[in-house]
């Protein structure tokens, strides 16, 4: 019932329901509250923020298969971010391997290797569905590329900006 008086009411997206909340229009629909509002907000806007994650078993399933592809290429993989997190979800998949890029850039040509347009340093590829970031790092900066790809956001924001004051460069070859 309750769905058939949203789309009675010209809500059929989630946009529309979150458009339709935010005005306080929902509430106005017979059977629905502000409580009831209140709550398809917060679903809505969760649904629609989380609708590129992926559950972490396919991140894992898609880094066991990178990994297994890229044996003989580089002699060290790891996954980073979300998923070395250990997060329920992932946006994308991180990896860190040590290697020689060429090499593994090729090796990654048949998943549309590419350099990513933000961070030029990483590879980009699409394994499974997903956007995996690489970083081929030196065994001597392998420690920070792990922070580096990792760590949250708002944190490494934080070490950057600390690094700095204190008149150091933080990337992800180092602390220098």
């Amino acid at each position: 019932k309750k769905v058939r008086s949203l789309w009675d009411n010209n809500v059929t997206s989630l946009e529309a329901l979150i458009e339709g909340c935010h005005a306080g229009q929902i509430a106005t629909i017979k059977g629905f509250g502000a409580g009831t509002q209140a709550k398809l907000l917060e679903n809505a806007e969760f649904v629609l923020t989380n609708s590129e994650r992926r559950h972490m078993a396919v991140a894992e399933g898609a880094f066991e298969f990178l990994k297994a592809h890229l044996e003989g290429v580089v002699s060290r993989i790891e996954p980073g971010g979300s998923l070395r997190r250990g997060f329920e979800t992932v946006g994308d998949l991180d990896v860190i391997v040590i290697g020689e890029r060429d090499a593994v850039f090729k090796a990654l040509e048949p998943f549309g290797a590419h350099d990513d347009p933000t961070y030029p340093w990483l590879i980009e590829a699409t394994i499974a569905g997903m956007t995996v970031q690489i970083q081929v790092a030196s065994t001597e900066s392998w420690g920070a590329s792990q922070l580096m790809m990792t760590g949250s956001k708002p944190w490494l924001e934080a070490a950057i900006s600390s690094a700095s004051a204190r008149g150091l460069d933080f990337t992800s070859a180092g602390l220098f």
